[in-house]
């Protein structure tokens, strides 16, 4: 099987017009709340010291919070959060 190709100049714009066109709920949810004003909450519960700038870099508290909204609104297992970080169009929808 031939290894997957990167996504050309304007596939993403592409892909993310078409879901809009079909109803993408995370439009719907990112115009009715205001994610933001989670973040000082997230922020001081996910609050910690990290002992060196080794491995990965922390996700952020407030597209980890989204992610959870979807997963519970979809009632998905945690595979859910993990491919959904790794897709380009997804994460770019939702961190509007």
């Amino acid at each position: 099987m031939p290894a997957p190709h990167p996504p050309g100049f304007f596939d993403i714009e592409t892909r993310t017009a078409k879901l809009t066109a079909m109803g993408d709920p995370l439009v719907k949810l990112n115009a009715q709340i205001n994610w933001e004003a989670f973040r000082p909450d997230l922020a001081r519960v996910h609050e910690r010291e990290r002992k060196s700038n080794a491995g990965a870099k922390p996700i952020d508290v407030v597209l980890m919070f989204k992610m959870l909204v979807l997963q519970h609104l979809y009632n998905s297992t945690g595979i859910f959060c993990s491919i959904f970080r790794q897709t380009p169009v997804r994460q770019k929808k939702i961190n509007r």
